[in-house]
């Protein structure tokens, strides 16, 4: 059983199940369906997988609904044969079930294929119950030469309804089954996955647009036309005056030239031309924290996970965080500012932060700058292209302007000015206007190659997921670990299935679980259950509970006691807006049995989901309903009780076998 046979036995009856629930997803996936609107066809489809769930009451009740709208054929009538049978006892086949049974017992098809022949053999095990045990083995060879899917299909839903040599027979049968698939399908590979919530699509922050404005690239053009008369007067002054100077001023000009390029190249290149937030090595308090419970603050949580759990081997922790507080807090904000909305929770961002944290973690080990921007890095060679240029633009002017104004003191002096004036504000508004076109050119592109790594990660954890179970898996899954337990509590007391006059199952969340999922209109699947067996036997109750952690199989924390039936004092469900809540069972000794069967949210539906509903898929997936069934009787009447209860399940046979008996 994964665990082995447990060490030591306790009659401790406590069996409280407190749970500090960490994630939980609704899947959008509309699995089950079942609204009234839908077709005869599709309800039928979703009946079945209510059944394959573990959800017998549910799918009775679709399959009910497509038959009458019409839609019938053997594989219905199996389906709704097992529906009408599965997880109960013959005790519990009421005069109603009789009733219909009786009703539609001409319309059940017995031949023509493989679910004809399934549903006769079912009508065959019941006139087998209390059969010879000849005749037992013909329709337990009948069983066994149906398709597997058959087969397996009535091992999982009837082994309650059979007695007898017939039902250990069956038993045997059903642990094959279960012994098979328990683990099958890679379920240790693939458990995790239910519980992960389909990723949110990759975003990026939109690229501010640029943000000069039409005033002040006219404003611009204007300088750049002042300056443009200032130096053609100059120019004019010059080579009307000393001879000698022309050349150097035209030396000066070209110096010019070359200042205002290479200064270009590198003042465009300088740690932070774009007005971006550089990491420091001490981060900044946030003036408050986001709402606790709300979007940001979740994931701000996660950010705080992530960057603590991949921090770096081998690197000091502290430093680590301190150097990457500042890109944590701006990533943080990004991804809150992108997918602040109704409809995007913190846990389907994981993949996103994942990644984030990932890249920063890749970048600080190499010694790149965190802030993800490409550094060029501004070489020595352009600094010294550059000062060379405004050394040659300075000396030169300087030059030129003095033997201009030798000539004309007045106009040289004022011609020189307006030059320099307008070249220096026509430079720096260039300049804004041409670093303001290259940061949304740099941060366009930043963006694109953003949004392809994180279309690229989106892309492979989608793969990961892909082959998520499906509802119908966890629930046979979480069958197969139920007959297990009770095959172990069989074999402890040395018990055979003939041996055992009734059992009930409970199946709750269990302490310390740290996922939980379900799909729509679907019950919670937990990555830990407490599961509580109960057999009773002519010599009493033999209970027995376990944990079992459901992503690998493995049980846990085995419990077992006894308790004649006369110990039982009473049994009672507390419930909140009509889901249950608590089970409780009271021994006379004074102990107390109490299981947390639903959590706090259970009852909070989805957008086009009924709260009706899902409290009666709730039901049917505890196990409670069957549960209560055997152990209020119990305590009502003790051990009369399965006096009344053997006499009635004869009776029972005998009219269920009558009825279909007649087809």
């Amino acid at each position: 059983m994964g665990a082995g046979t447990p060490a030591t036995v306790t009659n401790n009856a406590g069996d409280n199940a407190n749970v500090g629930v960490q994630a939980g997803t609704v899947h959008e996936i509309n699995f089950y369906g079942g609204e009234d609107s839908a077709s005869p066809e599709d309800k039928f489809s979703h009946g079945m997988k209510y059944l394959a769930a573990g959800m017998p009451g549910r799918a009775r009740e679709l399959i009910d609904a497509a038959i009458v709208a019409g839609h019938e054929n053997s594989k219905v009538w199996f389906y709704w044969l097992l529906a009408l049978l599965s997880d109960r006892t013959m005790r519990q086949i009421d005069e109603q079930d009789l009733a219909r049974l009786r009703a539609v017992h001409h319309r059940l098809p017995t031949h023509g294929n493989a679910w004809a022949e399934a549903l006769r053999t079912v009508l065959h095990l019941f006139d087998a119950v209390r059969a010879p045990a000849a005749e037992a083995r013909v329709v337990l060879k009948e069983l066994d030469d149906l398709g597997d899917l058959q087969r397996d299909l009535i091992l999982r839903h009837l082994n309650l309804m059979l007695d007898g040599q017939l039902d250990n027979e069956v038993w045997d049968r059903t642990m094959e089954r279960v012994d098979a698939g328990r683990m099958a399908n890679r379920r240790t590979e693939r458990v995790w996955m239910f519980f992960e919530p389909r990723p949110a699509t990759p975003r990026i922050r939109v690229v501010e647009p640029v943000r000069t404005t039409f005033a002040q690239r006219l404003g611009a053009a204007a300088l750049t036309t002042v300056m443009a008369f200032a130096v053609f007067t100059l120019t004019w002054l010059v080579s009307s005056g000393d001879p000698t100077a022309l050349p150097v001023y035209v030396c000066s000009v070209a110096g010019a030239v070359a200042f205002a390029c290479y200064g270009w190249r590198w003042r465009s290149q300088e740690p932070n031309p774009l007005g971006g937030v550089q990491e420091q090595p001490v981060p900044r308090q946030r003036e408050s924290s986001p709402p606790a419970g709300g979007f940001a603050h979740q994931v701000d949580r996660s950010f705080q996970h992530y960057f603590a759990k991949y921090a770096p081997d081998g690197a000091d922790r502290a430093t680590w965080l301190i150097d990457t507080a500042n890109v944590r807090r701006r990533l943080r904000d990004e991804v809150v500012e992108i997918y602040r909305e109704r409809r995007t929770s913190a846990d389907q961002l994981g993949w996103l932060i994942r990644f984030m944290v990932g890249d920063v973690k890749r970048r600080w080990m190499n010694g790149v700058h965190l802030s993800g921007f490409a550094r060029p890095v501004v070489t020595v060679a352009t600094k010294l292209q550059a000062a060379a240029g405004f050394a040659v633009m300075a000396l030169g002017f300087v030059w030129s302007v003095g033997a201009t104004v030798r000539q004309s003191p007045l106009a040289g002096l004022a011609t020189a000015a307006l030059v320099v004036v307008s070249a220096v504000a026509s430079g720096k508004a260039w300049l804004r206007i041409l670093l303001e076109r290259q940061r949304h050119a740099v941060e366009s592109v930043e963006a694109q190659r953003r949004l392809a790594e994180r279309s690229a990660a989106w892309k492979r954890w989608e793969q990961k997921i892909a082959a998520k179970p499906s509802d119908a898996e966890m629930g046979r899954w979480l069958d197969f670990d139920r007959k297990k337990l009770m095959q172990w509590v069989m074999r402890h007391y040395r018990l055979k299935p003939s041996d055992v006059i009734a059992h009930a199952f409970l199946e709750a969340p269990a302490s310390g679980y740290t996922k939980r999922a379900r799909v729509r209109n679907g019950p919670w699947r937990y990555s830990r259950y407490r599961m509580l067996v109960f057999l009773l036997t002519v010599e009493g109750v033999r209970q027995a509970t376990a944990d079992v952690d459901f992503e690998t199989g493995v049980f846990e924390d085995w419990r077992r006691t006894n308790y004649r039936f006369d110990a039982v004092a009473s049994v009672r469900v507390t419930e909140s807006r009509g889901f249950p809540r608590t089970f409780a069972m009271a021994l006379v000794s004074g102990d107390q049995i109490d299981v947390k069967v639903s959590e706090s949210g259970a009852e909070r539906p989805v957008d086009g989901e009924d709260s009706t509903m899902l409290a009666e898929v709730a039901l049917d997936a505890s196990g409670l309903t069957g549960t209560l069934h055997v152990l209020e009787g119990i305590a009502a009447e003790g051990k009369e009780w399965v006096k009344h209860e053997v006499l009635a399940e004869k009776t029972r046979i005998q009219a269920v076998s009558s009825v279909l008996h007649e087809v």
